[in-house]
Parts: C-alpha cells; sequence; structure tokens
C-alpha cells in the first residue's frame, strides 16, 4: 500500500506492506486524515524516521480481526489515536489524557498513523459515524475534542469573556467551542487570514498581538488560552487574564515557558495545561460535528493526496491554510 513516512529530508511517499487486524483490532481504509500543527514536528526529530504520521482519522471499517463484536465491515468509523495503557497511575485516576505510556502506541505518533491508504486500530478506539456526516466533517471530531477537554479544565460560565491566542486549528477549534457555550470571545492573531476566520466564526474582536488589546477593564475576561506556542505568550496571557480567572496552555512552546510569579499570585489565576482527551471528548467532537457546531466548510480549507504531503506541510508552515486533510484513497 502507499503511505507517507518521515524521511531524512522531510516526508516521502512510499510502498509498505498492508498490516493485518489482530486481536480485537481492525483495519480501516482512510477516507480522510488531518495534519494537526504537531504532525508538523515530526521531521524535526531524527527518531521518527520511517514514522508514518496522522492522527486526525476517518475511514471505513475493511476487516475486522478476532474478538471484534461492536463493529462490521463497510462501517465509517473515526479512530481516538491515543491508546493508554490502563495500568498506570493517571489511568487508574480516570485521567488517561494524562497517561505517560500512551505516546508509544499513539496512532500517527509512537506507531503508524492515517497518512497511509489503510490503518490498523484498536476496535475500542472506533466510533460509528452517523450516516449522514462525511468523512471530511467526521474527522474534525478528534481536533475539537482537543478544544474540548481544554474547556472542560476552565472556570468559564455563559456571558463571560475569554481571549484565545492564536487562530490556527485548535484556536478556531476553541474559539467554536466556546461560542458554542455563551462565552464572548476575542481573538489574537497576526495573520490576516486566519484573523479573519476567526470573525467568520463569531469572534467579536480580533488583535494582531497582545500589546494591542484595548485599554481598559479586564474584569470579564474569565479566561485566556493560549493555543500559539509562540514564546512569551504564557506569560502574556498570565498578564492579561482578569483575576481570580484561568489560562489554559493548550499549545507546546518550543523553549521554556516564563511566568511572572509576582503577577500569578497577586491574581490568583489558575494556570493549567492541557494535553489530549478523553473517550468522552472525542464521542462530544463527533456529536459537535454531526450536529453542525463545526463548521468544515470554514476550517477546511484544502484536500490534497498523499503526494501532495510535503506541499500540505510547506503550505501549512507559511500560514497559508488552516486545515489540510490528506485523501489517500482518493477524492
Amino acid at each position: 500500500m502507499k503511505a507517507v513516512v518521515v524521511a531524512e529530508e522531510g516526508l516521502r511517499v512510499v510502498e509498505v506492506p498492508t498490516p493485518v487486524a489482530g486481536d480485537e483490532e481492525v483495519l480501516v481504509t482512510v477516507e480522510r486524515c488531518g495534519i494537526c500543527g504537531t504532525d508538523l514536528h515530526l521531521p524535526e526529530r531524527s527518531e521518527n524516521v520511517g514514522l508514518v504520521p496522522g492522527h486526525e482519522i476517518c475511514g471505513v471499517v475493511r476487516s475486522c480481526g478476532p474478538g471484534v463484536v461492536d463493529l462490521r465491515v463497510g462501517q465509517r468509523v473515526i479512530v481516538k489515536p491515543s491508546i493508554p495503557c490502563s495500568t498506570c497511575s493517571s489511568c487508574q485516576r480516570e485521567e488517561p489524557e494524562a497517561c505517560p505510556n500512551q505516546w508509544a502506541t499513539h496512532l500517527g505518533l509512537g506507531s503508524n498513523g492515517g497518512y497511509a491508504e489503510v490503518v490498523v486500530a484498536p476496535a475500542r478506539n472506533c466510533v460509528i459515524v452517523p450516516e449522514h456526516v462525511s468523512a471530511a466533517q467526521a474527522a474534525l471530531a478528534e481536533p475539537y475534542a482537543v478544544a474540548l477537554h481544554g474547556l472542560s479544565l476552565a472556570r468559564t460560565p455563559p456571558g463571560t469573556s475569554a481571549v484565545v491566542i492564536g487562530a490556527g486549528p485548535i484556536g478556531l477549534m476553541m474559539t467554536i467551542a466556546l461560542l458554542a457555550r455563551g462565552v464572548e470571545v476575542v481573538v489574537v492573531e497576526p495573520r490576516a487570514e486566519r484573523a479573519k476566520t476567526a470573525q467568520v466564526l463569531g469572534a467579536v474582536a480580533t488583535f494582531p498581538s497582545v500589546a494591542d488589546l484595548e485599554d481598559g477593564d479586564l474584569s470579564d475576561r474569565s479566561l485566556v488560552v493560549e493555543c500559539s506556542g509562540a514564546s512569551g505568550m504564557a506569560e502574556q496571557a498570565v498578564r492579561v487574564v482578569r483575576i481570580g480567572g484561568s489560562v489554559i496552555l493548550m499549545a507546546t512552546s518550543p523553549g521554556q515557558v516564563f511566568i511572572d510569579a509576582r503577577s500569578w499570585t497577586r491574581k490568583q489565576v489558575m494556570v493549567r495545561a492541557s494535553v489530549g482527551y478523553s473517550m468522552a471528548d472525542f464521542r462530544a467532537g463527533l456529536h459537535a460535528v454531526s450536529t453542525g457546531v463545526v463548521p468544515d466548510q470554514i476550517l477546511i480549507s484544502s484536500v490534497r493526496n498523499l503526494d501532495e504531503a510535503q506541499a500540505s506541510f510547506d503550505a501549512l508552515n507559511r500560514g497559508d491554510e488552516i486545515k489540510i486533510q490528506l485523501a489517500p484513497n482518493g477524492f
């Protein structure tokens, strides 16, 4: 089968053996696999050479391994890519998204993912997609689940105001999730096209930098969500949130993160980092997509084939597009 692998010089399309579903696994024909910001960094690390990326997966069950009882061939499914170990302290506390062992088997990050014609996944990680939902729509459930999990960590009742820093895919997903909760959203984004998309989605205002935020009463900014990963943004998030507010760190910064401890403590700001999501978040993400909460036509900027994977990475690194999905088996 055809697959995209991380090579020493970037991404390369190669022929690899078609995998076989094992016990309690299914083989999924990949219809759509979104490109995530995390994927863009995979070629930077030599240990990823040979890996098939891709974890925003939607496809059709092609075959079922022994022991699979809840799925059948021909069903469209989305695949939760993280596979918690179920034995560590985080899993025992029912916090599987924090499982330190999941990354070794995480589809597209630790094991082969969805930039391929087919992918093998645990049957328990597959959720059946309603018939009226397209593959393109369904593949957005995974990044929306990321936003839902981050939002679950914050105290943000309806009628309050939030600032989202960064209008990449996760920042826009967070904007949608906040608006669906009845929260007014201001977005900080230097790229004009992304800022425009945030406004189309319903952001009340956009600013090119945190410094450009309007001066004045910050009493209603109960939440600031940092989705850019840019240097210094965590500290600026603490600076602009209201007293007693919450800061959620959604993005991975390339270096150390510094926060002014005096400002943090005097304002009694709750700072939380968010990673991954639960199966409940994943199912809620699919429900949001299924009911039209997540507007796929606004978020998906293009759909490309596997041969265009490197060009897609280049376009996203330049900021030319928002969300690109790969269609390994054609359109």
